[in-house]
């Protein structure tokens, strides 16, 4: 309710659960649900706690618009709307590296297979002097709209970095040495952060750990 716009996944259930444990609802539901559903339908929810679907919370004006999920391996979905956009959740990050969350079967290489997707979906832009024709706006879960060619160039620098690490795993080096070799060299000034949840070394860790289970080691 604190967004612009709100587009929900087809998978997505909306509702309350503080009552149903005996605590109030939360989430500035009781300031402003009603000001999006009318309070009949506000009440219903707060006080009876069943979950709408994203279709319902669309025909009562909770959300904007309802996409398919398009899954393409642990921790890598992407939504396509009807407008021709591509929500494409946490697989792309302007901000910083990709997160790659192992714990959660994620991996470098269903990364880069999300990335390869999301290339194929989108639609190149076509540069015309006369009448430019815009391709598929690719919307990531944080940072700025790209086009299918910055997609291109995020991919390519995560196998970039990759590539770098992999070559190093082959020859045995340890996590310590890989770090000290600065793999992620001529991209941390756009990507890179030494501090806040997902720094730099982060993201190298993940990497070599992800290269070396493969490795079985």
């Amino acid at each position: 309710m604190a967004c612009d716009f709100s587009v929900a996944g087809d998978h997505a259930r909306f509702g309350q659960a503080g009552p149903v444990h005996g605590s109030a609802p939360d989430g500035g539901s009781t300031d402003f649900l009603h000001l999006y559903v009318g309070f009949a339908k506000a009440a219903e929810s707060l006080v009876l706690c069943e979950p709408w679907s994203a279709h319902k919370a669309q025909r009562l004006g909770l959300v904007n618009e309802v996409v398919a999920v398009r899954y393409f391996g642990p921790n890598a979905v992407a939504f396509k709307t009807e407008s021709g956009r591509l929500a494409a959740g946490d697989i792309v990050d302007t901000r910083r590296f990709p997160v790659i969350e192992l714990d959660k079967g994620g991996s470098v290489q269903g990364e880069i297979d999300a990335l390869n997707r999301l290339v194929e979906l989108a639609i190149p832009s076509v540069p015309l002097v006369s009448s430019p024709e815009p391709g598929t706006y690719v919307i990531p879960g944080h940072g700025y709209p790209l086009d299918q060619q910055d997609v291109v160039e995020y991919r390519d620098m995560v196998t970039i970095v990759r590539d770098r690490i992999k070559a190093l795993v082959a020859t045995g080096a340890t996590l310590e040495r890989v770090k000290a070799s600065d793999p992620t060299a001529g991209y941390k000034g756009r990507y890179g952060s030494d501090t806040g949840a997902w720094t730099t070394g982060m993201f190298v860790e993940a990497v070599y750990r992800s290269l070396t289970q493969e490795r079985g080691q």
